[in-house]
């Protein structure tokens, strides 16, 4: 066990005073396991502390903590490695919680705004921020203070807009949710073999054997879980329907989740999304569960490039040049890579369900002096990539791209 200090910042990313407590945890425990063990220490020592808000673990620049800061390849955060690489001792190490209501105000401000086209890094950053911090791991996480916030309304709100304004899509729901919100059930994948053979039983029977099979003991026991309040003996084939759909729902929903969904939903009625989704279960699943949409590739990626070069012939010729290490450094990389790449010309790591809005216009950089090391530059707005004609060999291409995307990341800085 090592001791640290953790402090507390407000949602404006300001220090607050006299709120930094001295911490012991493991060398090598994980952000996670850190923000747990200093949530309970303010809760405990902490008069001041707020412990109705959700707290991130964040660095003092309020940049939230998941790697080691400079590794190129990114490597997962340690205490260990981090006062390796800092060379700071373990008690001069601060770290801290801030308050994460604060990205959802710019939620909010991107939906008020009635121009607000929510294309490239908004959306893309904020889908990310819905899929880490409301579908962690594809199920809505327990938080009534997100579902008291709407959170989760403005998230159905965000993937709706994104998926009509050619944003990406918000494929990072589990199926079980997506069961829920497209009320497309399949019997047979039911985790609960008691529900699925009362399901089954129920969809099977003849009408004149619903109320039989209602008032056996163990489908009671499942009418008391699921609320129903109706009368056995005149359910029919056509009502029964709707008890079959809420014992599906019940199965499929993590417990305590459905005031989330049910906000979920109502945000995913704009654009009149959630009523085509009930409609077209089978079509949107790709759209809203991994795994269905195929792959980005790097031949994917070239066919949405639209490139024009000089009328020069000397121009011409750097232009080709570049160019040509250009598409060599997309095709260099691997899955992962190639989403990166995308996301730093477009704001989307995927193309979005309804395909780019215009082909990625390909231009070029000349007269920039020797030596020069400027980088290429996109604007997301208006899908353009700038590429500086300097860039005329393998090895520059390689380093400057990297440079280029890994110095982008986030808001306003692409």
């Amino acid at each position: 066990m090592v001791t640290i200090n953790v402090g507390v910042m407000t949602d404006k990313e300001t220090i607050k005073r006299g709120e930094t407590l001295s911490l012991k945890v493991s060398s090598t425990a994980p952000p996670e396991a850190i923000r747990h063990a200093a949530l309970k220490k303010h809760c405990s020592f902490n008069q001041r502390f707020n412990s109705e808000t959700e707290y991130k673990l964040s660095f003092k620049d309020g940049s939230e903590i998941k790697h080691i800061p400079g590794i190129d390849p990114e490597e997962p955060f340690t205490l260990w490695r981090f006062k390796e690489e800092s060379g700071f001792g373990y008690a001069r190490i601060t770290l801290y919680l801030l308050p994460q209501g604060d990205v959802f105000e710019e939620l909010r401000e991107y939906l008020d705004e009635k121009d607000d086209q929510l294309y490239g890094f908004a959306s893309s950053e904020m889908l990310e921020f819905c899929n880490s911090r409301l579908f962690p791991d594809g199920f809505p996480t327990q938080s009534v203070l997100a579902v008291a916030r709407d959170d989760f309304v403005n998230a159905g709100e965000v993937m709706a807009m994104s998926i009509a304004q050619g944003g990406p899509c918000p494929n990072f729901l589990a199926p079980e949710i997506y069961s829920v919100l497209s009320r497309s059930f399949v019997i047979e994948d039911l985790k609960d073999e008691s529900l699925k053979e009362t399901c089954l039983k129920l969809t099977s029977a003849l009408e004149d054997q619903l109320s039989n099979i209602l008032m056996e003991d163990h489908v009671l026991d499942t009418l008391q879980h699921i609320g129903y309040n109706g009368v056995p003996t005149r359910e029919n084939k056509e009502s029964i329907k709707r008890v079959v759909e809420a014992i599906c729902m019940y199965d499929q929903s993590p417990p305590g989740s459905m005031s989330s969904i049910v906000k979920l939903e109502e945000g995913l009625k704009t654009y009149g999304l959630l009523k085509s989704i009930r409609e077209h279960s089978l079509m949107w699943k790709p759209v809203f569960v991994p795994g269905g949409a195929p792959s980005l590739t790097a031949t994917a990626f070239l066919n949405e490039l639209l490139v024009t070069f000089s009328l020069s012939d000397v121009k011409k010729q750097q232009e080709i040049d570049a160019y040509y290490h250009f598409t060599n450094y997309i095709q260099s990389l691997d899955t992962d890579g190639l989403q990166t790449a995308l996301k730093w010309a477009v704001g989307a790591s995927t193309i979005p369900p309804l395909g780019l809005p215009n082909k990625i216009y390909i231009q070029f950089l000349h007269g920039c002096a020797p030596g020069c090391r400027c980088r290429p530059t996109t604007s997301t707005c208006s899908l353009t990539v700038t590429i500086p004609t300097h860039l005329d060999n393998e090895d520059d291409m390689k380093s400057i791209m990297a440079s280029a995307i890994a110095d982008s990341q986030g808001f306003q800085l692409v």
